[in-house]
């Protein structure tokens, strides 16, 4: 199990840390990297998963110091959830949330 981890904003790590400055500095290094996440769902003896792209800027620091900061925004995986893989995921999801709600009645 991962250890508990502070959750910023990308606007509140950039001023937090005051890293907008740094990661902008010609004598910054940076680089892109991306990982793929999948969210599944289960609808009886089918799954379904979409695909959820991370994107990550990191960077070596003048001081040398490496700092990776994530820079996935909302229009990153614009593309993935207007397919119909992503639309059969949605209805299973909200015909999975009516059952519990049914359930808890």
């Amino acid at each position: 199990m991962a250890p508990p981890t502070l959750v910023l904003s990308k606007d509140d790590s950039l001023k937090a840390y005051r890293l907008q400055s740094l990661l902008n500095s010609p004598k910054t290094k940076c680089q892109l990297k991306s990982l793929s996440q999948f969210e599944c769902s289960f609808d009886g003896g089918l799954y379904t998963c979409v695909p959820f792209k991370r994107v990550f800027q990191d960077c070596i620091m003048k001081n040398g110091k490496r700092q990776v900061v994530e820079v996935t925004d909302k229009n990153t995986n614009k593309l993935q959830f207007e397919g119909d893989e992503a639309k059969r995921f949605l209805n299973i999801e909200a015909n999975l949330r009516k059952l519990y709600e049914n359930d808890t009645e």
